[in-house]
């Protein structure tokens, strides 16, 4: 089973985009658990969501980006989680069979970035059943992103977000939550290159 873990928040067009592409272009071969996550958006909002994910866990409360992020991630049924925020459309196939794989089989790698990656990031790359990866070092800033990614529970070694934040302040708060701690390694697919998976959709920041 994979969980897939959905923060929304009024954007009801880009919401809809975001699952309509998860449902068109990702191929997992399993049974998928969708967890929504709604910061008391208004009811069309919340209908227009529940209406294509009729069997989704969701709740819709005024909490916070990291409130909503941790209550999520406590009802995921499988130990693999696929984060999406409500501005991410994923555009074309991606085959994610072999990233729940190394998730399943390393118990080092706690993530899978799919999304951008940063410039001026320190990286070395590995190779997992004829995929080569690059393994983020948390030397700088940005090891750990908020973009669409794969997260296994080892994660919570990290601790959970930070709450009462904006999201920007969240994201930057955890990644600097993942460089003063050990724990599991991130990984990036370097088949991403310049052709990424998801795009953001529309010029307002990210929830």
């Amino acid at each position: 089973m994979l969980s897939v873990i959905f923060l929304t928040y009024a954007r009801t067009e880009y919401a809809l985009r975001t699952i309509l592409g998860i449902r068109a272009h990702l191929i997992y071969d399993g049974d998928i658990q969708w967890i929504v996550a709604d910061d008391g958006s208004h009811q069309d909002h919340v209908q227009a969501i529940l209406k294509e994910l009729p069997g989704a866990k969701w709740r819709s409360m005024r909490a916070g980006y990291g409130a909503n992020a941790n209550w999520a991630w406590s009802q995921a049924k499988s130990p693999i989680t696929l984060w999406l925020e409500d501005d991410w459309e994923l555009k074309r196939d991606l085959d994610i069979m072999p990233y729940t794989t190394l998730l399943n089989e390393r118990d080092d790698v706690g993530m899978i970035r799919l999304g951008h990656m940063p410039i001026n990031l320190d990286l070395s790359s590995h190779g997992h059943n004829g995929h080569m990866y690059l393994e983020v070092h948390k030397s700088k800033q940005y090891a750990f992103s908020g973009n669409p990614h794969l997260k296994h529970e080892r994660m919570l070694s990290y601790g959970n977000y930070p709450e009462g934040l904006n999201p920007g302040d969240t994201e930057i708060h955890y990644d600097d939550q993942v460089r003063r701690h050990q724990g599991s390694s991130i990984y990036w697919p370097l088949l991403i290159g310049d052709n990424p998976f998801f795009a953001h959709i529309g010029q307002e920041k990210s929830y």
